[in-house]
């Protein structure tokens, strides 16, 4: 928001009403998370800045914030919470998305075993759990889908 002074200068407020400090600009674009490459898990739970949030949040941080669009503040927090926060968008016709038990994995074919556990990103999940968030996560014939399959493979099928 902008508003003249009493001297008819320009003064601007970030996100909270709150001025600006001297040099400091709103952004023409603030940051996205998922910036094209997917969409955001918005209950997917991180820690941020030493407090337990979730992804969802970071839309409000980066405005608050004004954390512009290619920032380096920007790319560190995609670095860093990408990963948990983004599904891949799946772009086949049939719009399938990571399935290990299909991913031209070298192995035979098998059902997912719904009482085993692994460990995914730090966090323990069932095996279905795992299958569920990758098919959400990465196309069936990318990388991230081979690599996982491959990783997963013997303890979850």
């Amino acid at each position: 928001m902008s508003d003249s002074n009493s001297t008819g200068n320009m003064t601007s407020d970030d996100a909270n009403g709150n001025p600006l400090a001297s040099g400091q600009e709103i952004p023409s674009e603030f940051c996205n998370l998922c910036d094209g490459d997917g969409q955001i898990s918005r209950s997917e739970p991180v820690t941020y800045d030493g407090n337990d949030i979730s992804c969802g949040e970071f839309s409000w941080i980066f405005l608050s914030e004004n954390i512009a669009a290619g920032s380096e503040k920007c790319l560190d927090i995609r670095a860093q919470h990408g990963g948990t926060c983004c599904n891949i968008k799946t772009t086949s016709s049939s719009g399938d998305g990571c399935d290990i038990c299909n991913s031209e994995v070298d192995k035979p074919w098998h059902e997912v075993q719904s009482k085993k556990s692994v460990q995914f990103e730090g966090e323990s999940m069932s095996c279905i759990e795992l299958s569920d968030k990758l098919r959400a996560r990465f196309e069936l014939a990318s990388d991230q889908c081979l690599d996982s399959a491959e990783q997963y493979f013997d303890d979850c099928w």
